[in-house]
């Protein structure tokens, strides 16, 4: 059992409709994440068995994660293999965590910098990355892991056998012998070189925002503890689309360069 120190974002983002990129079914639940950008969520495609999605570079973006347990859960939330908390690069279960209220929706506008801003997640080139940046400060290799996204699970399995499986209890004022409160199960939720490094997307940091957040002891027991396991997206700017022929110019002339 394992107790950590995990954030609250003291404004809950919940849409029971919002759709989600990403979906992976863990021990009878599926759990889902999505990226967005002003305009929507973000397509998902696949590569080689791998949840990819192609970004534009300079768009700033957020990560949606949904909870589906009917009790808390903590997740951990790395950019570029870099916590959105405090940007270490640890193991899923020693990595600072967000806690996500039952069946809520979480969406992390950025990286958290102080209990009260955050610096927007925003799609940047290798030079100006947080993990470049990171790497140059640290004299430590950071940048072999961007253009992931990762995020992993944990709950205390008692507290949720508990919600499941309530205690029974008997109407107020009556015998012992009386029916008892109906209870209906919880079901999971269905199963539904050089200048090629420099081209590669990475995170950076945008604009400034206010986000209050506080910490809170957290106790777990059961999540996502290896890579195996956890939500992975990755990200490539996005190509150019392929033309079967050259687009028809409108001039037959030279261009004038002072008009």
């Amino acid at each position: 059992m394992i107790r950590t120190i995990a954030l609250i974002v003291l404004l809950i983002f919940i849409n029971a409709t919002q759709s989600f990129s990403l979906s992976r079914n863990f021990n009878g639940y599926r759990f889902s994440a999505s990226i967005k950008n002003k305009n929507g969520t973000y397509e998902e495609y696949t590569q080689n068995s791998k949840c990819i999605i192609y970004v534009n570079e300079n768009d700033e973006y957020s990560i949606s994660v949904n909870n589906p347990l009917p009790v808390r859960v903590a997740v951990a939330v790395t950019v570029d293999g870099l916590n959105t908390i405090d940007g270490k690069f640890t193991s899923a279960a020693a990595a600072r965590k967000w806690i996500i209220e039952p069946y809520g929706t979480l969406t992390l506008r950025g990286w958290q910098t102080s209990n009260e801003m955050l610096r927007r997640f925003v799609f940047t080139n290798k030079t100006r990355s947080y993990a470049q940046w990171k790497e140059s400060k640290d004299k430590t290799s950071y940048t072999a892991n961007l253009g992931v996204i990762g995020v992993a699970y944990f709950w205390n399995q008692q507290e949720l056998e508990e919600v499941l499986n309530p205690p029974k209890r008997y109407f107020e004022g009556q015998k012992s012998n009386n029916s008892l409160f109906p209870y209906k199960r919880s079901s999971p939720a269905p199963e539904s070189k050089a200048s090629k490094e420099e081209s590669r997307a990475g995170t950076g940091m945008g604009t400034r925002e206010i986000n209050h957040v506080t910490s809170v002891n957290f106790t777990y027991n059961t999540g996502m503890y290896s890579n195996r396991d956890i939500l992975i997206i990755r990200y490539e700017f996005a190509k150019p689309e392929p033309k079967p022929f050259k687009d028809i110019s409108d001039s037959y002339f030279v261009p004038d360069m002072y008009e």
